[in-house]
């Protein structure tokens, strides 16, 4: 891609993405297209993440201050802009008798720690629950680029990928709560920001096979996992719960999308 064009690929891919949100949320919109085969659980959060790994800028870590500083203004900010406007809203239509959004916790905790431990404090607003864990990524793969340059790339999209198994494994075995939970979520979406990453410096230029091979494989191996497990497993990305089939399933599973 050269430089300043748009990437109209992974434009469509974004919004494809944020399509499959909003249908794995209303049970697929009623329609059922394969999705009993590629469940949009399996997938769609994971789409986004290897979408910022691939669109990552060579060079941006030459500059971290500045990267850091526009990533906050156009990621940290809005959330907790957003985390007050929703709380405003809550408040008032508590008054006239809706109890959506409405929980225990105080309104310090509710403003400053729920939007990084949780996300769905005012119920309104828990779509943005990735936001926190995407810059979390973001910060550390610039901190990584800066200061490991000497080390060969793929290797360190590897530890990536081993960050993330680590974390379904722990989260496999409860640890998907409070601050657990924030490094749940990061290290499963780090491992989708890694294969962007690999796919772009690594695997695009060769990327040769044809629309139809890629699909037969891609079924073929959705069969052979149907007819282990009974179904095809997912995992529920926003409490890193239902990995009941190892932690690197989720990896195995989502890794053919690509």
């Amino acid at each position: 891609m050269a430089k300043g064009r748009i990437d109209y690929r992974i434009k469509i891919l974004y919004f494809l993405g944020m399509i499959f949100i909003v249908s794995g949320h209303i049970e697929n919109g009623g329609v059922s297209l394969f999705y009993e085969w590629f469940p949009l659980y399996s997938f769609h959060l994971a789409l986004f993440a290897f979408c910022s790994g691939y669109m990552y800028k060579k060079g941006s870590e030459k500059n971290i201050k500045q990267y850091i500083t526009k990533k906050i203004k156009k990621l940290i900010i809005p959330v907790f802009l957003f985390n007050i406007f929703y709380c405003l809203l809550v408040s008032i239509l508590s008054n006239f008798g809706f109890t959506i959004g409405v929980s225990k916790e105080n309104l310090v905790e509710k403003l400053l720690i729920l939007p990084i431990t949780n996300g769905h404090q005012f119920a309104y607003n828990m779509g943005g629950w990735f936001v926190i864990p995407l810059f979390m990524i973001l910060i550390f793969n610039i901190f990584v680029q800066k200061y490991f340059h000497y080390c060969k790339k793929i290797y360190i999209y590897f530890i990536y990928i081993i960050i993330g198994i680590i974390g379904m494994y722990l989260a496999s075995r409860g640890y998907n709560y409070d601050w657990w939970l924030v490094f749940a979520r990061f290290s499963y979406l780090l491992q989708f920001f890694a294969i962007g990453l690999i796919y772009k410096d690594y695997l695009e230029q060769k990327d040769k096979i044809s629309n139809l091979l890629y699909f037969l494989i891609i079924f073929t191996i959705s069969i052979i996992i149907i007819f282990k497990y009974g179904e095809m497993p997912y995992i529920i990305p926003s409490w890193c719960n239902n990995v009941n089939n190892g932690p690197i399933m989720p990896l195995g599973y989502e890794w053919q999308k690509y």
